[in-house]
């Protein structure tokens, strides 16, 4: 049975790529520009992150359907989401969702710090 290949990020420009057993871990170069015409725009970062572990299910359906439902920028969102965010909602996606696609993908979480070159 043939192996699936990882998927390639569409939205950010790979700095980094590293390759270890089935995954693939990009850093990925931060451009505001992929994010302009956000819905979350002006809205406070403590709204994408829980007080405590997790959201309760109303404050999930919240965020994901007024905030970042119908967002123009919500793929690239997520693609940033998967590539380096453990905590919180990027594009639409909890991190149980996002842990999810990153299996599907075969993409593992990279922090962005780890890299040599920030920009």
């Amino acid at each position: 049975m043939q192996q699936a290949t990882p998927t390639q990020p569409k939205f950010h420009r790979v700095r980094k790529a590293l390759r270890l057993n089935d995954r693939v871990y990009y850093t990925l170069s931060y451009n505001a520009r992929n994010f302009e015409g956000a819905k979350c725009f002006g809205v406070p970062t403590e709204v994408f992150y829980p007080l405590t572990d997790k959201f309760t299910p109303e404050e999930e359906r919240y965020i994901r359907e007024r905030v970042c439902g119908g967002c123009p920028v919500i793929e690239a969102c997520a693609e940033w989401g998967l590539a380096h965010e453990r905590y919180g909602i990027w594009g639409g996606m909890t991190p149980v969702m996002r842990d999810r696609e990153r299996r599907r993908r075969k993409w593992g979480l990279t922090d962005p710090a780890l890299s040599n070159n920030q920009r």
